[in-house]
């Protein structure tokens, strides 16, 4: 008799530049979300980095606020994270499906709870007891979600900044996220700290409660003005020292400097109290009942009409004893079998191509020998006294980088940095993303 599947589809809700969120039935007839890297990028280590990386900072986040992850599996070498279902759907989706913007208390209370979610990742205490110091980078209506009876939930910290254990992407200071919710000094190179999510928070915070994006200039004289204009269009119908305050308490979210934001904490609690004296209650469960149910229920079509249905299909033939047996493969292999096992991929032609595959099984060891990999960065160019000998391939170079890259000794950062005016863009990219995380691990 074979073994029952661990999931079925459901339904396929949201689809993103690198992952497909889907709906499922576990094994126990619970809902939960999965959410699948793209095949086409199972080849490329940072986006697999990104997802571990995302996995690892949400499993150690407990917030009724941020969207809970149980668990991340491999499956034929792509990553799935074992989210929460959160029966409801994105805000972007809420302002196109409703005939008016979110009424300005509910999209006040809205804002409020994504605050206290911000200023809790920043707080979160890591598996080594030290903060995270988790910086979303990518906060916007699309990446709050919102249930039936009016939960809130901060979701997508794929671009997420943090120091944590664990941590396997050195994008630390890539302008990410949306552009139009991007900060004016995260262009300018600036380090990512919690002013940059309160920016996009309070230009979410506008469009939640008017329906229309706040497009503000990177020019301070030319930003102020106009988002001193903005601003008169937020609660018009709010009059006096009320409606005043909600639009001085946005506009210093909004603000150029970021020194004159509020933090995620202060602006939690200066747009409750907002709240408390605006005469007048946030009745989010009802109005999200109202306006979020129609549109869970149109979202759910039958996931074989969903057009990247073939791409997450395979999660339907996923059993226990497959997952069980791919997280053991790499523990279970003694020093010896796994160096055997690299020095068998690299007699493969075109190895490169299974980088993915490699780091994986090597990402949570140091027991395994880099000299093979040393041996190819050696010979990434021609010597100059032999000019008849053949130089390695520049894929073969860039892939055993990224392979280094978790294993940044000093003999790795120092023919790294050689490697940086390689002739090959792929090898000068790998090659700096050695020198940064040998760097940051002081190698």
């Amino acid at each position: 008799m074979s073994e029952r599947p661990m999931y079925r589809i459901d339904h396929i809700p949201a689809t993103g530049s690198y992952a497909t969120i889907v709906v499922a039935e576990d094994s126990d007839a619970k809902l939960v979300a999965l959410k699948v890297l793209r095949a086409d990028l199972v080849g490329n280590p940072d986006h697999i980095d990104r997802i571990y990386d995302e996995a690892v900072m949400l499993a150690q986040l407990r917030h009724p606020n941020i969207l809970r992850v149980d668990e991340v599996l491999h499956v034929s070498g792509r990553p799935i994270i074992v989210m929460e279902w959160v029966r409801g759907v994105s805000l972007d989706r809420v302002l196109r499906g409703a005939e008016d913007p979110v009424p300005v208390r509910e999209a006040v209370e809205i804002a409020r709870q994504t605050a206290l979610a911000l200023a809790a990742a920043y707080d979160a205490l890591g598996a080594d007891g030290h903060p995270m110091r988790i910086v979303h980078r990518d906060v916007k209506p699309s990446n709050i979600l919102l249930s039936v009876d009016g939960q809130v939930k901060l979701a997508d910290f794929g671009v997420a900044k943090g120091e944590f254990t664990g941590r396997q992407s050195d994008s630390l200071y890539l302008v990410h996220g949306s552009l139009s919710f991007t900060a004016p000094e995260r262009l300018e190179g600036a380090p990512d700290v919690p002013a940059v999510d309160v920016y996009a928070l309070g230009l979410s915070l506008f469009e939640l409660a008017t329906g229309r994006q706040m497009i503000l200039s990177r020019q301070k004289d030319r930003h102020d003005a106009t988002l001193a204009e903005s601003l008169k269009r937020l609660c018009p119908e709010i009059t006096g020292d009320v409606g005043d305050r909600i639009r001085d308490i946005v506009g210093r979210m909004c603000a150029h400097t970021p020194d004159e934001r509020p933090s995620p904490a202060q602006a939690a609690k200066e747009l409750g109290e907002w709240l408390e004296s605006s005469g007048g209650a946030a009745h989010l469960d009802s109005w999200a009942w109202e306006e979020v149910a129609p549109l869970l229920k149109a979202a759910m079509v039958p996931p074989t009409e969903h057009p990247h249905y073939s791409d997450v299909s395979f999660l339907q033939d996923i059993t226990l004893q497959q997952v069980t047996q791919e997280a053991q493969r790499t523990e279970l292999r003694t020093t010896e079998e796994l160096n055997q096992w690299l020095m068998a991929k690299t007699r493969q032609d075109k190895w490169w191509g299974q980088i993915a595959e490699i780091i994986q099984a090597t990402r949570k060891r140091d027991d395994w020998s880099i000299q093979p990999f040393l041996g190819i960065l050696k010979s990434a160019n021609r010597p100059w006294w032999n000019p008849w000998a053949t130089p390695a391939p520049a894929p073969a170079v860039a892939a055993s980088l990224e392979l280094l890259r978790h294993r940044p000794e000093p003999v790795v950062r120092k023919m790294a940095s050689r490697l940086t005016g390689h002739p090959s863009t792929a090898v000068q990219g790998a090659a700096r993303r050695v020198v940064v995380r040998a760097d940051r691990e002081g190698a």
